[in-house]
C-alpha cells in the first residue's frame, strides 16, 4: 500500500515539475528570441540564426530554472493533494509526514542527477557553439573560442589570444601574418594588451617580433616595449566571447581554475562556482525540504496561491542569500566550500526546525 502511495505522490510531483519547467523554459526562450531579433540587422545575423542561437541556449536554461521548477513542483503537487484532502486520508492510514516528504525526495533525486549529467556533458558545449555562432554571424569570422582562449582571422593575419581577462584586457597575444600565397611573413608576440578608448585601439606591451624573408631563410628579430595595434577585434566582439563561469561543467571549472592558479591569476570565482555545482543536489533538497516543512505545517490549510508565492519567496530568499554570502567569502579570503554550502546549511537547518516543531 505504501509503495503505491509513494508512486502516486512521485507521479503527481513529477508531472508538476515538468509543467513548471516547460513554462519557465518557454517564457525564457520567447524573451531571448525577441531580444536576439533586435540584433538581426547586424552582419549576417538573421531571424533563423536567432532561433538557432535560442535553441542552443535551452540546455543552459534547464540548468538555471531546474531548481525553481523542482521547488514549485513539490509545493504545488502536495498542495493539490492537500486541497482534495488526500494527504489527510494518507495520514489516517499511517502514511506519516516524513514518508510524504520522502516520497517527494525520491522522485527529485533522479531528476537532479539527470540535470547534473546534462550540465556536465551538454551545457558547456552548447554554450560555446551558441556563443561562437552568434559572434561569427554578427561580426564576421571565423572565430574559435574555448575557456577564454581565442583563435580569430583578421585579414591576412591569424590571431591567438591565450587568455581573455575581460573585454578590455588580453594576455599572451600571438599574431601570425601571411602573404597572398599563404607564406608566413611575420610573427608577433605580446605579453598583454589593453584597450585604449581614446585612440580606439589596443596597446600591446613587451612585444617580440620576427620578420621572415626569402621563404623563412632570413629572420629579423626585434623587441618593442609598447605599440598600438589596430584590428577589427574590438571589445564589443570580445564581450560575447569572455568566459561565463556559470556555463562551464565541474570538470571544466576545475581545469580552468588550475590553469589560472598555475599562471598566477585569480581563480576564486571559478572555484566557488565549481563547489556550487558540486553541492547543487544538496541545495535543491534543502530548499525543497524547507518549503515542504512549511506546506505540511503552518501553511497546510492556505490557498494554492499562497503556497506558490511561498515557494517563489523561498527560492528568491535562497538566491539572495547565496548572492550576498558567496562574494563575501572571496573578499575575506574564506574557503570557497563554505561560500558554496552555507546557504544550503541555513535552509536545511530551518527545515529541520520547522519539521520538528510541527510534527
Amino acid at each position: 500500500m505504501f509503495k503505491i502511495l509513494d508512486r502516486y505522490i512521485g507521479k503527481k510531483v513529477f508531472n508538476i515539475i515538468m509543467i513548471a519547467l516547460f513554462i519557465l523554459l518557454s517564457l525564457s526562450a520567447i524573451i531571448k528570441f525577441i531580444e536576439q531579433l533586435r540584433q538581426t540587422w547586424q552582419g549576417n545575423y538573421t531571424a533563423l540564426g536567432a532561433a538557432y542561437y535560442t535553441i542552443l541556449t535551452v540546455p543552459k536554461d534547464i540548468e538555471i530554472f531546474f531548481s525553481m521548477a523542482v521547488l514549485l513542483g513539490g509545493i504545488i503537487g502536495l498542495g493539490i493533494l492537500a486541497q482534495h484532502n488526500e494527504l489527510v486520508v494518507m495520514q489516517a492510514i499511517g502514511f506519516t509526514h516524513a514518508r510524504i516528504v520522502l516520497a517527494v525526495i525520491k522522485i527529485t533525486v533522479p531528476l537532479v542527477i539527470s540535470m547534473m549529467l546534462l550540465s556536465e556533458c551538454v551545457v558547456d558545449n552548447c554554450e560555446r557553439i551558441a556563443r561562437n555562432y552568434r559572434t561569427e554571424q554578427l561580426y564576421g569570422g571565423p572565430f574559435f573560442s574555448k575557456n577564454n582562449k581565442l583563435w580569430i582571422r583578421d585579414g591576412n593575419s591569424f590571431i591567438y589570444i591565450n587568455h581573455i581577462k575581460d573585454n578590455t584586457n588580453i594576455v599572451n597575444i600571438n599574431i601570425y601574418t601571411f602573404d597572398a600565397q599563404f607564406h608566413l611573413t611575420k610573427w608577433l608576440y605580446a605579453e598583454q594588451g589593453t584597450w585604449n578608448e581614446t585612440r580606439g585601439a589596443w596597446m600591446l606591451e613587451q612585444i617580440d617580433e620576427l620578420h621572415f624573408k626569402n621563404f623563412l631563410q632570413q629572420v629579423i628579430k626585434s623587441h618593442i616595449l609598447i605599440r598600438e595595434w589596430n584590428t577589427n577585434l574590438t571589445p564589443d566582439k570580445l564581450s560575447v566571447l569572455v568566459l561565463d563561469p556559470y556555463s562551464l561543467s565541474i570538470n571544466g571549472l576545475y581545469k580552468y581554475s588550475k590553469y589560472l592558479e598555475n599562471s598566477g591569476q585569480e581563480s576564486g570565482r571559478y572555484v566557488l562556482n565549481m563547489w556550487r555545482k558540486i553541492f547543487l543536489p544538496f541545495s535543491i533538497v534543502s530548499m525543497l525540504l524547507t518549503a515542504l516543512s512549511c506546506i505540511m505545517g503552518p501553511l497546510l490549510n492556505v490557498s494554492m496561491t499562497t503556497r506558490v508565492v511561498t515557494g517563489i519567496s523561498f527560492g528568491f530568499l535562497f538566491y539572495v542569500l547565496d548572492q550576498i554570502f558567496s562574494p563575501l567569502t572571496l573578499i575575506f579570503g574564506m574557503s570557497s566550500v563554505i561560500g558554496a554550502i552555507f546557504p544550503s546549511v541555513v535552509f536545511f537547518t530551518l527545515s529541520l526546525f520547522l519539521f520538528i516543531k510541527y510534527h
